[in-house]
């Protein structure tokens, strides 16, 4: 009995782990999703600045883009390695998703951000 409520106990928190993850790589894409949402709007925004703000907030939006590309191939090499660790799936591996989650989020809260001022440092 101990042993099956052991195995249960292990499948419930397996499932709860690859639940929470799913729940994550969803926010995680429709983010991304925004951000590049975001950047569309501001190149439009940008093709109507004078030549002297147009070069200079094209640098930025690319620096953006660039750290949006990093975003994406992170959340793509630790969704790999979640789905290659799916099988040993214990506490360790919780915690160190969990930390992996809040990085991630705080630097697409950074790109936000540095897109929502990129216009108003520029254009007044």
């Amino acid at each position: 009995d101990l042993q099956e409520a052991t195995k249960a106990a292990g499948e419930e928190a397996k499932t709860k782990v690859i639940s929470d993850w799913q729940n994550f790589k969803n926010e995680s894409d429709s983010a991304i999703a925004g951000v590049e949402k975001q950047i569309i709007e501001l190149k439009e925004k940008i093709a109507k600045a004078n030549k002297k703000e147009r070069e200079k907030l094209n640098t930025d939006l690319g620096k953006i883009e660039q750290k949006l590309n990093e975003q994406k191939e992170k959340l793509k090499q630790k969704n790999a390695e979640f789905e290659a660790n799916l099988k040993k799936v214990d506490n360790a591996v919780e915690a160190k998703n969990e930390s992996f989650k809040r990085e991630f989020k705080h630097d697409m809260d950074e790109l936000g951000t540095a897109l929502k001022g990129m216009f108003k440092d520029n254009v007044k």
